[in-house]
């Protein structure tokens, strides 16, 4: 069987708690989430803010680094030795003074172009580098020096980033070659990074075009979650704000929280620069928002568990005085009217106990004074019986004197032959017919006094057969004289029944002598039929007349006190209202 959820089956007690409870949970909730909000946007704004200084600390470094290899590698390239080689242009000399011109300096590789840009000497420190991808790559730069002007480039080599000085080197005002492509500490490797993560107090990533290149992250095997990072567009601006744009943005590395900002190095080619990646830690604040979160949830979690308590104590409390007007409720309701609600406060509660008593003292007030209506009903019930007994008496007294006058005129008769004759056996028949007659006269006047005789209500084992029989008996006269047949058929096992026999032949008389009545009134003649059975719910009378019956407009009303078709003079109304009452109160 299916059950929902009632709110209205709980009880106060839950009803009080539950939202309680509830709000006090809500605001747990709310609290630590706003709190994690806020802290996670300062974590977040403190480290954009780090990471835009890095970013700004990281280009100057670029610019300083930039500016002091140019100035060591312009130094070297006007050197008059190196000018008086390059205007002979003789390859293996020139290859020669390339050699120790790249070990003084500590580059990687060193070439030397024409002014009609032709390579003619190439000094190499690390022989995995192509020379022709080196030239290729530094070919813009290149172009500038030629075309008069020192710079500084950095760019891709294969899957390695250089840092590229390409410086003009003439004699007199005529441009005569050019010293190309040196890379300033080898390359641009770890112990490069390793110098910008000290300035910039931030880790450092390089990427080339598919791969990283360096990476100051002591943490291996993470080529493709580094790539991601530097695919990401950025969510969060340096001041913390959001955005659906922006070069700073959230990355997860191995658990790790960052905030990253990708740039790119400064190039003449747009369309190869090389990219690197800033990366901010923010996991050691955060595991402590966390520690601090789990500290505030177990407080809370006490918190809310002693408040329960305290909330359950004090609504027991309060609801003590409700329990005690139930339990007074249901005591007055079982019609114990002793019971009282104790007045512990001057509060609601007590008012309300006070109320309560009050009523209780005015429901005890009203029960006596029913119950001494009901009684007074009662002794006006009986009356209104005794009176319809002494009415139906008065109606049948004609009949009870045609009744005795027949039996006392066979007993004066018979008595005047007995004086006139000797007594013989045909005497001794008359003698027993006089006994007989007189025997029924006293019957019958017995019987009219019986029942015209006040009786108190009692209850006792009754015959309901010998009811019915001395029933028929008074109303003999009249049911003869009318010719109204009585066909009776009683069930011969019929049980006793506790009742008050003078009430219950009250009912008997008033039901045969309505039919009586009835019947008088369309015929001349009638059956009156009358069964008896028994069942296990009791045992049933059963009146059957084959007068008119009763119209359906007064089917509803034949019980209702005064309520009568007859004519004035000839019925009060009362005999079936209080019929139907006795047998009502004899269940």
């Amino acid at each position: 069987m299916r059950t929902s959820f009632s709110w209205r089956r709980l009880s106060f007690q839950a009803k009080v708690l539950l939202p309680v409870v509830g709000i006090m949970v809500l605001l747990v909730i709310s609290t630590i989430f706003l709190v994690n909000q806020r802290i996670t946007k300062e974590f977040q704004t403190e480290a954009a803010q780090k990471l835009a200084a890095a970013e700004a600390v990281f280009k100057n470094s670029q610019k300083i680094r930039a500016k002091n290899l140019l100035r060591s590698y312009r130094t070297a390239a006007n050197d008059p030795r190196f000018k008086a080689v390059a205007q002979k242009a003789d390859p293996k000399t020139l290859r020669f003074m390339l050699t120790e011109l790249l070990e003084e300096l500590g580059g990687e590789m060193l070439f030397f172009t024409t002014e009609r840009g032709q390579r003619v000497a190439t000094a190499i420190r690390d022989p995995r580098l192509n020379p022709a991808e080196f030239e290729a790559s530094s070919a813009v730069s290149v172009k500038q020096a030629l075309e008069g002007t020192s710079n500084v480039d950095t760019i891709l080599v294969g899957d390695r980033l250089f840092d590229v000085v390409s410086i003009p080197v003439s004699v007199g005002d005529n441009i005569v070659g050019v010293v190309g492509a040196v890379t300033f500490g080898a390359e641009i490797g770890q112990a490069t990074a390793e110098e910008f993560k000290q300035l910039t107090h931030t880790e450092v990533v390089f990427r080339t075009s598919d791969k990283i290149a360096v990476s100051t992250l002591a943490k291996p095997n993470m080529q493709e979650e580094l790539m991601a990072a530097f695919s990401d567009p950025g969510t969060v601006q340096s001041d913390g704000s959001r955005a659906s744009h922006g070069a700073i943005h959230e990355v997860v590395l191995d658990n790790e929280h960052f905030l990253a900002l990708v740039g790119r190095f400064t190039s003449l080619r747009e369309d190869k620069r090389p990219s690197y990646l800033l990366l901010s830690s923010y996991e050691q604040p955060l595991m402590v928002l966390h520690a601090t979160q789990q500290m505030l949830t177990l407080v809370s979690t006490l918190g809310i568990l002693l408040s329960t308590v305290i909330v359950c104590v004090f609504i027991r409390k309060v609801t003590q005085p409700l329990r005690e007007l139930r339990a007074t409720a249901e005591a007055v309701g079982r019609g114990d009217f002793s019971h009282r609600v104790p007045i512990s406060s001057q509060d609601e509660c007590g008012e309300l106990g006070m109320v309560f008593n009050q009523m209780t003292e005015n429901l005890k007030t009203s029960r006596e004074q029913l119950e001494k209506t009901v009684e007074t009903l009662k002794a006006t019930q009986a009356q209104l019986i005794q009176s319809e007994k002494l009415s139906a008496v008065g109606e049948f007294v004609a009949g009870v004197a045609h009744e005795l006058n027949n039996p006392l005129t066979s007993v004066v008769g018979f008595a005047e032959l007995m004086q006139q004759s000797e007594v013989s056996p045909q005497h001794r028949r008359f003698i027993d017919l006089i006994v007989n007659s007189a025997q029924r006269c006293h019957k019958i006047v017995e019987g009219l006094l019986s029942f015209a005789r006040q009786h108190k209500p009692e209850r006792k084992p009754v015959k309901i057969r010998e009811l019915l029989e001395a029933t028929i008996g008074i109303l003999q006269y009249h049911l003869r004289t009318s010719n109204i047949e009585v066909i009776t058929k009683f069930d011969p096992d019929l049980p006793k029944v506790m009742a008050d026999p003078h009430q219950l032949q009250q009912v008997f008389l008033n039901i045969l002598n309505n039919a009586r009545q009835a019947i008088e009134g369309s015929r001349t003649s009638g059956v009156v039929r009358i069964r008896t059975d028994s069942s296990e719910k009791g045992v049933r009378i059963l009146f059957q007349d084959d007068g008119p019956g009763i119209s359906e407009e007064n089917l509803a009303k034949i019980f209702n006190p005064f309520f009568t078709t007859k004519e004035v003079g000839k019925g009060t109304g009362l005999g079936l209202s209080l019929s139907y009452g006795i047998i009502k109160e004899h269940g």
